[in-house]
């Protein structure tokens, strides 16, 4: 009997994240790993490490998966980058330094960003799914701020700091939106 083929990053995000939804909304997670491994392929084209990464980037925090399943399945480099974003952002700009965590982290920015401005935009109430509320956003303007830093002008730098200046103009708006749930 031949072995079954090697599951892909994808295949692999959607099995664990599967009933997952995004916070506050009824729509499935995979969308946000999806959205950063697309982020990762447009950025940096033939870098399946990272795009794979994008695709599994929550697993060890969101799911029962560990560190030495991606290994096994996926590689030490993909493991390694996973493993650098999931301790929080902070760990990723002081602990470890290199490009590719930087990217990794950003994308993950980015994505949640653009989908924070767009579920504004449709006049949805969003500020109570972070602990920190508006807060939230500064994190963001630091990730975006320290990415421009350590990528200097790569376009994912770019991407994220005006991402995140237009989402600081929408969170300074008095909110308009309809209740949750309304």
């Amino acid at each position: 009997m031949e072995d079954a083929p090697p599951q892909t990053p994808e295949a692999f995000a959607r099995e664990r994240h599967a009933g997952q939804l995004r916070t506050g909304t009824d729509i499935p997670y995979l969308v946000h790993p999806a959205g950063v491994a697309a982020i990762l392929a447009r950025h940096y084209p033939g870098r399946d490490d990272l795009e794979a990464a994008g695709w599994l980037h929550d697993t060890l925090e969101d799911t029962a998966t560990t560190s030495g399943e991606l290994e096994a399945r996926f590689g030490r480099e993909v493991r390694r980058l996973v493993e650098a974003v999931t301790n929080g952002w902070r760990q990723v700009f002081h602990v470890r330094p290199d490009r590719d965590s930087v990217r990794l982290k950003a994308a993950d920015a980015l994505d949640n960003v653009t989908f924070t401005i767009a579920e504004l935009r449709r006049g949805e109430v969003v500020w109570d799914c972070f602990r920190d509320g508006r807060r939230k956003v500064g994190s963001w303007r630091q990730i975006a701020d320290i990415t421009t830093h350590r990528l200097g002008s790569e376009q994912l730098a770019t991407d994220l700091r005006g991402a995140v200046t237009e989402l600081e103009a929408l969170a300074a708006e008095p909110d308009t939106a309809r209740p949750a749930g309304g």
